[in-house]
């Protein structure tokens, strides 16, 4: 894995892997954002029917295999990511820059 000078990595070199890419992220994301709309998701409480459905979608589109236990820990790890965010996010001087795509704040931060 290759790094930053001062030791930053890409999203893509922690995130993603060759049985998980970010391609299937986002179909894997759409879907369940879709479930999320109708009410049959929620983060807090994913439900198995949403998560198989999206799953189902994702190996249908990539010719996947992927397994119901893989998914259900792909919802964890983005719950997490999330709660994250937001809690960056919502650190006094630090604000999400839509525009780049990045969080960004003063260096004392």
């Amino acid at each position: 894995m290759s790094m930053w000078p001062n030791g930053v990595y890409f999203q893509s070199q922690i995130f993603y892997c060759s049985r998980w890419t970010r391609e299937m992220d986002q179909t894997f994301v759409d879907c369940l954002v879709e479930h999320s709309r109708s009410g049959l998701f929620h983060l807090d409480r994913p439900s198995i029917h949403a998560v198989m459905c999206s799953l189902y979608d994702v190996n249908k589109t990539y010719g996947t295999k992927v397994v119901y236990e893989w998914a259900q820990n792909r919802v964890e790890h983005l719950r997490e990511r999330y709660n994250l965010f937001r809690w960056v996010v919502n650190t006094e001087g630090i604000i999400w820059n839509a525009r780049l795509g990045l969080v960004t704040g003063p260096d004392h931060v």
